[in-house]
């Protein structure tokens, strides 16, 4: 089997889908269900692939303009063409769209949908790209020979949107990396030092700076903890820039000048697994999210965790965290204060979280999403 898989996504700032399309690949190389393995990129496809190392600071905030969506468009029309140009030349070929919107392929294509924030948290994101997405997904995914989901909740939610039959949408879910993992102290010292933090000394989350991860609400609730907490336990962000984000980005300059908060912006691949591990506990209260791979990061690293009980979240975490209606501030605050001082749940979380987060592996999303390229070659 021949196979081209799209690496745009892998781009600094590496986020999600960045992360999926570089980790499945990677599990790809390392297995034998496929003969050929063609990155497609910009520059074209590359059939000896060298995994890129992304790493890198985040672009700097760009305004919505027309001038910069026209370009925008521009440079993708121009992408699809030069895509489906050298589709055409490469017969035989299974094509993965690891990111939403495929290029024009009268061959097996396979697309993966991450989520539909776009249509549910419209509001969340740039105009620019929930117009494209309006426009072109339907069609995208009606041309499919296959969709990958990256989670049962969302594969659901094609269907029902899109009107798909259920046996064209296949749930593939993410894996973790095992540089997640428990580590002692000593170990995960330099990199929390570089950062000015101490083990065990603060709590964390690791999201971009966008109104679907809900940080507004996160902060309030961490203001409402007693200020003992707050001084024992400051909270620390770390994410991309993200967007639509100004008043986010005013509360966070307010609590960092307190002391109460600490805003790291976007940090290396490598030191995200000492971040977590060194955390007394991890949040991440998103309002929607596709899969949701920063909670089970770091239940893998043993590192107590609150996460959403919205959209996939319940689904990857089960009940190896700590969940919480996410408009509910009020609850989030007593589920930080549990996180915080609860020995017995600490206690079972940290046990149960390796445990679950070891069923989620990219060797397993590999023959998983093997299984849909035979399906979609058929």
């Amino acid at each position: 089997m021949k196979v081209v898989i799209s690496t745009d996504p892998i781009q600094a700032p590496m986020t999600g889908i960045g992360e999926y399309t570089l980790r499945l690949i990677e599990a790809l190389l390392e297995g034998d269900e496929v003969d050929e393995l063609y990155a497609y990129h910009r520059l074209g496809p590359r059939r000896l692939l060298e995994t890129p190392g992304v790493r890198g600071q985040p672009n700097g905030r760009r305004p919505e303009s027309l001038i910069s969506t026209t370009v925008r468009r521009s440079r993708r029309l121009t992408d699809m063409l030069v895509k489906r140009a050298t589709l055409r030349r490469m017969p035989g070929v299974v094509y993965h769209e690891s990111n939403y919107l495929p290029a024009a392929f009268d061959g097996p294509t396979v697309v993966t949908v991450h989520d539909l924030s776009h249509i549910h948290y419209a509001q969340c994101h740039p105009r620019a790209r929930v117009m494209a997405l309006d426009r072109l997904l339907p069609r995208a995914l009606e041309r499919a020979s296959a969709v990958i989901t990256v989670s049962d909740y969302i594969a659901d939610e094609v269907r029902a949107q899109f009107g798909l039959p259920a046996e064209r949408v296949h749930a593939v879910h993410h894996g973790v990396d095992p540089s997640f993992r428990p580590m002692a102290i000593e170990a995960i010292r330099p990199v929390l030092e570089r950062y000015g933090l101490a083990p065990g000394g603060y709590l964390l989350c690791l999201a971009t700076l966008e109104p679907r991860k809900n940080l507004e609400r996160l902060i309030t609730a961490f203001e409402s903890l007693p200020a003992a907490l707050r001084a024992r336990y400051p909270l620390v962000l770390a994410g991309a820039g993200g967007w639509r984000n100004a008043e986010t980005r005013s509360r966070i300059d307010r609590l960092e000048a307190r002391g109460d908060l600490r805003y790291l912006g976007y940090v290396a691949a490598e030191d995200r697994a000492p971040l977590y591990v060194g955390a007394h506990g991890f949040a991440y209260p998103a309002l929607y999210e596709g899969f949701g791979l920063p909670p089970l990061e770091a239940m893998a690293c043993g590192t107590p965790v609150m996460t959403s009980n919205r959209s996939a979240m319940p689904e990857v975490a089960g009940d190896a965290a700590l969940s919480v209606d996410p408009e509910d501030t009020e609850a989030m605050t007593a589920s930080l204060q549990r996180l915080c001082e609860d020995e017995s749940l600490r206690e079972r979380l940290v046990q149960a979280g390796p445990i679950r987060a070891a069923g989620f592996t990219w060797r397993r999303c590999a023959s998983e999403t093997v299984a849909v390229y035979r399906e979609a070659a058929a």
